[in-house]
């Protein structure tokens, strides 16, 4: 983990964005009633994840379906599971549901139970590392180490990654059960991560790992040996086939959002700092997708107003859609390139991305733009 510094408002000539945009969303909330916590719409999504989730879970443990229609609804519980652990879970992991640590605490936890990723060390990452550094390499959790793919011009380049655009999406497939059966356990004890955990005892995480793997794997796993008349092989394989689907389709809809074609991966300077200031240094590492869409939002947990949950991220996602306007109005204002475009577009431009870092640099790693 690198020690760096963001640039000061003196020698940064965007300096004034952060502080206009604060300014206009706190006017916008104040006028049209909006806290910053959930609302009606955000409580609807959760029953309904909530409900789908578990409606289809236990439907597959009724013994009432067989074949294609129990493969079916342990599809729609695999899926409803990552997408309610995001929705929820993504917002208590900032403190952005209940308020009380505690309360958050708990309801991250829970919405994470059929992920199976570990929620304390999924937070520690998410928030200590890639909310302040994104896309930083060294710093940024989410492209370092990555033997698979070359997701940073930062990345030294190797011949294997040539056709990366091509094997990604069976990558991104292997990406839910590589967190559940490898990455965590890598998080909770390699040293390199000891500054990722600091703070928290080792007790308190060994426990709480421990604890919620064996809840998983009782949900995902022996319940359905217990209850189902289908031998162990058959779930597990079921199991793996689940989970590399939702992962990737839960991928889609996020990688994109950082790993675009027009993406910055800014570099520290010799004196530790970056090129410019937290707020210009989300926005330009940022991608937005329907950044306006309820469908988007309802599906993603607002992911797809990327730049504003960067921005706000103790603001509940079911508000971003409305706020996201502001975000494009002051930055436009402020000469900052905020990114937006369709889903599809995204997509395309992130294996275009992928394309371009599997080109062998002809000068070494290559600076992002700014």
């Amino acid at each position: 983990m690198q020690n760096l510094k963001f640039q000061s408002k003196a020698a940064d000539p965007h300096a004034g964005f952060q502080a206009e945009l604060q300014r206009r969303v706190e006017e916008f909330t104040r006028r049209r009633g909006i806290r910053p916590g959930p609302n009606f719409e955000f409580w609807a999504k959760s029953l309904f994840w909530f409900t789908s989730t578990y409606g289809s879970y236990a439907l597959m443990l009724s013994g009432r379906l067989e074949g294609f229609g129990l493969l079916l609804a342990a599809f729609v519980f695999g899926t409803s599971g990552l997408l309610l652990g995001f929705n929820i879970g993504h917002d208590a992991s900032h403190g952005a549901i209940a308020r009380i640590p505690r309360l958050d605490h708990l309801m991250h936890h829970l919405s994470f139970l059929t992920v199976g990723i570990d929620p304390t060390l999924w937070r520690l990452r998410h928030v200590r590392s890639h909310h302040v550094y994104a896309n930083v390499l060294g710093s940024d959790q989410d492209i370092d180490k990555n033997p698979f793919l070359r997701m940073s011009p930062e990345h030294p380049w190797h011949p294997r990654f040539r056709h990366q655009a091509v094997f990604a999406p069976f990558v991104y497939c292997l990406a839910l059960v590589h967190s559940v059966f490898w990455g965590d356990w890598i998080y909770l004890f390699s040293r390199d991560y000891a500054w990722m955990r600091s703070g928290i005892s080792r007790r308190k995480l060994v426990t709480s790992f421990l604890v919620n793997k064996a809840l998983h794997f009782s949900i995902i796993l022996l319940l359905p040996w217990f209850c189902l008349d289908l031998p162990f092989w058959k779930i597990f394989g079921s199991y793996l086939l689940i989970g590399a689907l939702a992962s990737l389709m839960f991928i889609m809809l996020l990688v994109g959002t950082h790993f675009f074609d027009e993406a910055d991966f800014p570099a520290a300077g010799d004196d530790g700092r970056l090129p410019s200031n937290w707020a210009v240094h989300q926005l330009v590492t940022s991608c937005d997708w329907n950044p306006e869409s309820f469908l988007a939002s309802f599906l993603s947990g607002g992911a797809n107003a990327h730049a504003m949950h960067h921005l706000f991220p103790g603001h509940s996602h079911v508000h971003y859609r409305k706020l996201t306007p502001i975000l494009r109005e002051v930055a436009a204002e402020h000469g900052v390139r905020y990114h937006s475009m369709s889903i599809f577009t995204m997509i395309r431009s992130h294996f275009r991305f992928l394309r371009r870092m599997a080109l062998k640099p002809e000068r070494g790693p290559i600076h992002g733009h700014f």
